[in-house]
């Protein structure tokens, strides 16, 4: 375990003291919050509901930025080979990019923590709801993580990991929504809704 830890921080460090980092988690917590915002004073209720529906779709962007590097740069730069031969077992490898790639994402997530707090001032928001979504949006986090660190694990190429992954992303989150399952039965649309992280979520 001791080596899970050690590779997710490190993992974790590349993005604290790399721009690539603040760029993808900066853009995200600002787009966020301007969509959010854009709308909450014009609807006057007290729920971060819309707030809820907006981060999936900009969690992808986020995630993909996040896990593209993850075994592509590894195997572009023929350092997975290192560290292999090191005293880590596979599993312990893919379990400490999966915990690095999901510490910064709870990172990012707490940026966004300004809502929230904001909402004590106008307030008082329901804070069970509140809570519980944030749980729910790591668990979205860490299933969109583990398929883009999948995806990067099979080439060499970041472009090709981020372009496989927001496809892949794409569609799982699209078969959970209404304008999909309305276009199919019934029997195919509760079959593919299940299998999107959305309606998990």
């Amino acid at each position: 375990m001791k080596n899970v830890f050690l590779l997710a921080k490190k993992e974790l460090l590349f993005f604290l003291f790399s721009p690539v980092g603040y760029i993808i988690s900066g853009l995200f917590v600002a787009f966020v919050h301007f969509f959010f915002f854009s709308d909450f004073f014009v609807v006057g209720v007290l729920t971060q509901r819309g707030f809820f529906e907006l981060v999936p779709w900009f969690s992808l962007f986020l995630l993909v930025g996040i896990t593209m590097r993850s075994f592509a740069e590894e195997q572009r730069s023929n350092t997975l080979e290192i560290l292999l031969t090191l005293p880590l077992s596979e599993e312990d490898i893919v379990l400490g990019k999966f915990g690095g790639a999901l510490a910064h994402y709870a990172i990012t997530l707490l940026l966004t923590l300004s809502i929230p707090i904001s909402f004590f001032f106008l307030g008082k928001p329901f804070i069970p709801e509140i809570v519980v979504s944030y749980i729910g949006l790591l668990f979205f986090g860490a299933s969109l993580i583990a398929l883009g660190n999948f995806v990067s694990l099979q080439t060499k190429n970041q472009v090709v990991a981020m372009l496989g992954t927001l496809i892949l992303s794409t569609v799982l989150l699209t078969i959970g929504t209404d304008s999909f399952t309305r276009y199919v039965p019934s029997a195919v649309g509760e079959l593919f809704v299940y299998f999107s992280p959305l309606y998990h979520l």
